[in-house]
Parts: C-alpha cells; structure tokens; sequence
C-alpha cells in the first residue's frame, strides 16, 4: 500500500524507501544510509532564503483575494485568466521543432550548442569584433539567466579570485544574491538613464 500525507502525497519515507529499493544494487551501502529521512533533518538549520522583490511580489498577488487584482510584477503576457500567454508564434515555432525529425535530439556538448554560441557572439560583439577574430571571447549555453550567472561566478572566483563584477542598477535581486553566495565582490553600474 502506498502511505500519504493529508494531502494526498505519498510521504518522503515511502518515496525514498522506493528510490532505496531501486538503486540498491547499484549503490554502496553507506551511500544509502547518508540518504536516510534522519540525514535530511540535519537541514533543519538552513534559513529559508528572503522573497525575490519582483518573484514575492508575484506570490503575494496569488495569495490576494481580491477579485480586481491585477499582477504588473513581472513582464510576461497573460490571458484573462491571469494564465502565461503562448503566443501564436511560439507555437508555430515548437510545432517546426517538434515535428522536424533531422533535428539532433543528442545531449550537447558541455560548452552548449556551438553554432548557437557563435551566432550569439556575433550578435553580442558585432560580425567584425576584433575580440572575435583574435578567439578572446568564451561562450557557454546554459539553462537560465540564474544559471548564467551562478556559473559566471564560480568561473570568477576560482580563476579571478578578488575580482569585482558589474551588475546593472536596476536589477533583479537574485543577481547580487548570486554573487553574494558565490563570496563574489561586485558593484553597481547604472543601467540607461534609470
């Protein structure tokens, strides 16, 4: 039988007593008891992290019930219903990927899709980018602007410990975060005419 909580979820023992059934013939035994409920309570101590002004403000409008409420906190296009909004032309385009077969379907390389990377430099640098031309410019895909940054970090602190990055004023306020858990110094710049 399977155990759940009040809320219908199945509790965090059976799930790991299943995920224990499934790789322990592949796992050391050790290994399975660092994974145990009572090595997970150990985390008790972490604080929770502060809401993201923009993000917090999002979460609080859900919680709000007031009936003329009206979420401006983060730019993206909403139907009526307060739902993200696909734009038409985002369809077609999933619908071109999905249904191209010739697409490589591979995992990449780690760096990210090369061809991607270089389009996106010389989208960045300019086709004539004498930083181009001399091969001074790196270029790693990842999945986010969050992940972007994490991995600009880590990069800064292992090869550039002590330097100093920039971050544009305005800014979310996950990009100083970042750099703060990262132990990465940075500064403000303006950003326009803000």
């Amino acid at each position: 039988t399977t155990k759940t909580d009040s809320g219908g979820n199945l509790t965090f023992r059976k799930m790991l007593s299943r995920t224990s059934s499934l790789i322990a013939g592949s796992v050391p035994r050790t290994a399975l008891r660092a994974l145990s409920v009572r090595g997970f309570a150990d985390w008790s101590h972490v604080p929770a992290a502060p809401l993201d002004p923009i993000l917090g403000m999002s979460q609080r409008f859900q919680a709000d019930t007031d009936p003329r409420k009206v979420n401006v906190s983060i730019g993206a296009y909403r139907t009526d219903e307060g739902k993200p909004l696909v734009l038409n032309v985002i369809k077609k385009a999933e619908k071109l990927l999905l249904d191209n077969d010739s697409l490589n379907k591979e995992y990449l390389p780690q760096r990210g899709d090369v061809t991607y990377a270089q389009l996106c430099q010389k989208m960045l640098f300019g086709e004539d980018s004498a930083l181009l031309k001399e091969g001074r410019v790196a270029t790693a895909q990842t999945l986010s602007g969050t992940g972007a940054l994490r991995l600009g970090a880590e990069f800064v602190k292992r090869y550039a410990p002590g330097t100093a990055v920039y971050i544009s004023n305005p800014t979310w306020g996950t990009h100083n975060s970042i750099m703060d858990q990262a132990g990465v110094p940075y500064k403000p710049y303006r950003y326009w005419d803000a």
